[in-house]
């Protein structure tokens, strides 16, 4: 059974464990690689559905990697590496327009947001993204 596989508690994904009860079809994946997301907004725009949402949480200046040093904005996928958040989104962009698909972006709530915070980092996504396509402006 796939919980003997995955027991509750913890996982370790450079084990090949993953952090849930129900693994992907296509097996591991990183949420960084291009290959991959152009891949899955292909089959999204193949469902007909024209929007995705994409969980936001927030502009770190500093990140601290387990020896200490400053990793600057960077966010950890399930794939258990550590990536940088706004380039992923920039494929991830990229892919959405290649696909016709549009990106919606769902703030999550990130440690010390404030509404200062999300002012700030609507700010950014504007800025960064605003003209794209892809972006979802209505």
């Amino acid at each position: 059974a796939i919980t003997d596989r995955f027991p509750k508690g913890s996982y370790d994904p450079s084990k090949g464990q993953a952090g849930s009860d129900f693994m992907p079809l296509d097996g591991f994946y990183s949420c960084a690689d291009p290959e991959v997301q152009i891949t899955q907004m292909a089959q999204i725009a193949g469902t007909q559905a024209g929007v995705v949402a994409v969980s936001w949480w927030g502009r770190p200046q500093f990140l601290k990697s387990e020896t200490n040093q400053v990793c600057g904005e960077l966010r950890q996928c399930w794939d258990g590496q550590w990536h940088d958040n706004p380039k992923m989104l920039d494929t991830l962009m990229q892919s959405a327009e290649k696909m016709g698909i549009q990106v919606a972006f769902h703030i999550e709530p990130y440690p010390d947001r404030s509404a200062g915070s999300v002012m700030d980092d609507l700010a950014f996504l504007r800025s960064r993204y605003g003209n794209s396509k892809a972006a979802l402006k209505d």
